[in-house]
């Protein structure tokens, strides 16, 4: 059995859809950093300069389609070309420094405190299903924690068709709770899906332990 500390040098569980990229890139950085965390955030860094693109177009589609009241009606090439036409091609890499840190921040606040969540109940909890799922919904709300205000921020860089309101300025407006908004609704998402990439983690490693033994 794998000690807490290794494990957290080498857990990198395999990502699903739109989290492949971040999740895949994770293992080999932390081999090459040298690092659990830093290997983790550098391959958040990594897929976001491939998905800050297709996320900012999202993110304008959503906005369009509830700005004029006809969603299903907006397509996404229209969107695309509109935003090209008005702003170039840098409008694509709108929000990427918030990104960038928020899928940093996102990979390794799952990795390393899934990795320490599981080491320090393993001591009251056997190995197994329910040591998983404790460990994993730990680790969501740790997540959510972390990226909850980066999340805020980069929402309104990457929507914004003027200048992005400072930090301050939030502040002053609503108060520090502003980088908290949605986070029940952020965990009931992060909270699932943390359980769900660390459950299938452990099985397919179990699964792949015992066909070598």
């Amino acid at each position: 059995m794998r000690t807490g500390e290794a494990m957290s040098n080498s857990i990198c569980p395999p990502g699903l859809g739109s989290r492949g990229l971040r999740l895949g890139l994770c293992e080999p950085l932390q081999a090459a950093c040298g690092s659990a965390g830093a290997g983790a955030a550098a391959a958040g860094v990594a897929a976001t300069v491939l998905g800050n693109p297709l996320e900012v177009l999202k993110v304008r589609l959503q906005a369009t389609g509830t700005s004029k009241g006809n969603a299903g009606h907006v397509g996404a090439w229209q969107v695309l070309r509109s935003l090209l036409a008005a702003e170039g091609p840098r409008a694509l890499l709108r929000g990427f420094g918030w990104a960038a840190s928020r899928s940093a921040l996102l990979t390794a606040s799952q990795v390393v405190p899934y990795a320490h969540a599981k080491s320090a109940l393993q001591s009251v909890v056997p190995e197994g299903a329910a040591l998983h799922v404790a460990a994993s919904l730990a680790a969501g709300v740790v997540t959510t924690t972390v990226t909850a205000p980066v999340d805020v921020l980069k929402t309104q860089a990457m929507s914004a068709e003027g200048g992005q309101q400072s930090i301050g300025a939030l502040l002053r407006a609503e108060g520090p709770f502003v980088f908290f908004k949605g986070w029940l609704a952020n965990y009931v998402r992060l909270g699932p899906q943390t359980l769900f990439i660390f459950v299938f983690y452990e099985q397919a490693r179990g699964a792949l332990e015992r066909l070598r033994s």
